[in-house]
């Protein structure tokens, strides 16, 4: 059992897992959010004895006796302060990561009221935010800076508003303090919890998929599958989007469902879906709408690679370019839209009235959720209801020209450490595989003594223009050149070591440096040693996240390391010289007479070093007075004897606690 400090109230805990669930599932403290479970994106920032630190990476086994703050557990009053400089200044949108820019906010004002904009962002540089772009969430810390130094009041909301006023985000207090409710937030009484089994190839044909060892696991309450979706076919442009995959189909991408399984228990998921199993055939995968485009490729669906196409004149374009009096020519692209949302996406959804469906989505489009619903259910649209809740960001991160140097993606790898290792520092090797570029064509794609050619239709600019005319006029537009896929070269000779794509997957042994003081949950980041770069980019980082094994007599507080000393009866009334373990072997102290189980004596300089000094922080050792056990009949006559001549001299706490009664 496990003893924890949260917001100042105590619990307990039968099990070892990680603080984020503990708090989200068990304590219903959903403030902090489970953004990539990996510590990385900072939405789960707690502050652990005045030190943030994250959530999802703490085993509750090394908390045990530590005062945790989470965002409810900060004063009414400071809050409000923190409230109201975030709505001013216009840093809350979709307010995910809002929580853990708080906690890290109050970890640099407890500390430093005066800070400098660099001291900000250092102190946020652990979270995440894909919507305001940092600056108006730096101006809102500066902002509550200068309200706690000065002692500012928080201005009343006003009641009417002008022209030239702003009003604040109606939304954006229950945001700052984590009382607004994400749909992962969302728990029901009986509630049950499913998992998808998604693909594990982009293309891949399911030969067997075996349900029968998770549906005899006693956990297991459903396993369904295709034959189990009433429609199967649904989609929002075109109705062409397989609710799941079954055995025979040919899977489109790695998100494609297999199976779903449904539990009552939470933490049987990972268990459950581990036993459904499933043969594949793997197959040449289509990974880029300009691969798709070209003449040899794959047909992802049956009636072709291309949804619809489309063109747009309006006016005369090349008219206007030719009276123009200056001309810029220049190769325009509109960036590619990815959603990097931190938010899980999920849905809670329950019976409604006598035949209805209720759906809290994470979706920002609740009618398209309604239809799609009502149509893979079959039932009408009336009977099927959708709320949003609050919506964890639906602004799209662009994406940079194709054809530009690109840095490679980062690798992350969990690397296991010891407790002395952790102290001491070490080398370890970790085997990785990452993409490199192909040593035979050098990244072009092209086999040995072959180049690619300039593409014919679109003279090596990548795009095409096209012009229609239309009941408003002639419509011309500018599109990706089908031919080459957009790279403005064509290859007829692949290379065969890449087949054509100008990298390749390798293993790879690294070496990694743990800098002594190294804690558990910490990344160390080895950059250039990620996924090669595209288009002669540089390569990405290997991110080390450290996990320390737990010693068996060692614990470990920021810099200081912790002992139980275990002395006998006698030892602790004569005094005694005691050998004490640390992590540099033992050492002799001399313990006085009297010595009181729980008396706590530093051993200065034998703790964990501090990361890149040549200083250490102190070894504490308490004592603690084993009471012997299994004695003879000798021994017990030699107690009661001295318990006998025991006086209130010999034992002055005793008379104290009866003086209390007199």
């Amino acid at each position: 059992m496990y003893k924890l400090f949260i917001n100042g109230k105590t619990y307990t805990a039968e099990e070892d897992k990680k603080l984020l669930p503990f708090l989200r599932d068990d304590l219903h403290l959903t403030a902090a959010k489970d953004g990539c479970s990996e510590g990385v994106c900072g939405t789960c920032t707690v502050l652990v004895d005045g030190q943030k630190m994250k959530a999802c990476v703490l085993s509750l086994s090394k908390l045990e006796g530590k005062q945790i703050l989470t965002v409810e557990g900060i004063p009414a009053e400071e809050m409000r302060v923190y409230e109201h400089c975030f709505a001013e200044a216009g840093a809350v949108q979709c307010g995910f990561c809002i929580p853990g820019m708080i906690i890290s906010a109050k970890s640099l004002l407890d500390k430093n009221l005066n800070p400098t904009r660099s001291d900000v962002k250092q102190a946020i540089k652990s979270n995440l935010c894909r919507c305001t772009g940092y600056k108006k969430i730096e101006d809102a810390i500066l902002m509550a800076a200068e309200f706690f130094r000065e002692k500012k009041q928080v201005p009343p909301a006003p009641k009417t508003l002008h022209m030239d006023e702003h009003a604040k985000r109606i939304d954006a207090a229950e945001k700052v303090n984590g009382s607004g409710i994400f749909a992962d937030d969302i728990a029901v009484d009986g509630m049950l919890y499913a998992r998808c089994i998604y693909s594990r190839y982009p293309r891949a044909c399911i030969n067997r998929i075996d349900i029968s060892r998770a549906e005899a696991h006693p956990d297991c309450v459903r396993v369904l599958t295709k034959a189990d979706v009433p429609c199967n076919k649904i989609g929002h442009i075109k109705q062409d989007w397989d609710v799941m995959m079954g055995e025979g189909d040919i899977t489109r991408y790695v998100g494609n469902v297999l199976a779903v399984i449904a539990t009552d228990k939470k933490e049987k998921l990972d268990e459950i879906a581990a036993m459904v199993e499933v043969d594949y055939t793997e197959l040449p995968a289509v990974t880029n709408p300009f691969d798709a485009l070209r003449g040899d490729a794959p047909l992802i669906h049956p009636d072709g690679n291309v949804m619809s196409r489309a063109n747009l004149v309006r006016g005369n374009a090349d008219e206007a370019i030719k009276n123009s009096k200056y001309v810029v020519t220049r190769k325009y692209k509109t960036g590619w839209q990815e959603h990097g949302f931190m938010e899980p996406e999920c849905c809670v959804a329950m019976p409604e009235g006598a035949d209805g469906l209720l759906i809290y989505t994470t979706s920002q489009s609740v009618y398209d959720v309604q239809r799609e619903c009502a149509q893979m259910l079959q039932l009408p649209k009336e009977k099927v209801h959708c709320r949003a809740p609050l919506v964890g960001g639906g602004f799209g991160g662009t994406r940079a020209n194709p054809n530009a140097p690109r840095k490679g993606d980062n690798i992350r790898v969990q690397l296991n450490v010891s407790f002395e290792e952790a102290a001491f520092g070490c080398k370890k090797e970790v085997t990785v595989g990452r993409v490199e570029q192909c040593p035979d064509c050098k990244g072009n794609g092209c086999a040995p003594g072959t180049t690619p050619e300039v593409c014919p239709d679109c003279k090596g600019t990548g795009s095409v223009r096209t012009t229609q005319r239309t009941p408003f006029g002639m419509a011309q537009s500018t599109a990706p050149c089908s031919k080459c896929r957009g790279t403005g070269k064509i290859i007829h000779q692949p290379c065969p070591t890449c087949r054509g794509m100008g990298n390749i997957r390798k293993q790879h042994k690294i070496s990694v440096s743990v800098p002594a003081g190294i804690d558990d949950g910490q990344t160390i980041s080895l950059r250039g040693q990620g996924n090669s770069g595209a288009n002669g980019g540089p390569q990405g980082d290997m991110l080390v996240t450290i996990i320390v094994r737990p010693h068996a007599r060692f614990e470990r507080d920021g810099s200081s390391v912790l002992l139980e000393q275990e002395i006998s009866y006698a030892q602790a009334a004569l005094g005694a010289e005691l050998e004490v373990p640390t992590l540099d072997g033992k050492v002799r102290y001399t313990i006085s007479e009297g010595t009181q189980t729980g008396t706590t004596f530093r051993l200065k300089g034998k703790g964990i070093p501090y990361v890149n000094s040549k200083s250490r922080g102190d070894q504490f050792v308490t004592v603690v007075v084993e009471t012997p056990t299994h004695l003879n009949k000798e021994q017990k006559e030699l107690l009661r004897s001295l318990e006998q001549q025991t006086d209130d001299a010999t034992q002055p706490k005793r008379k104290r606690f009866f003086d209390k009664f007199k």
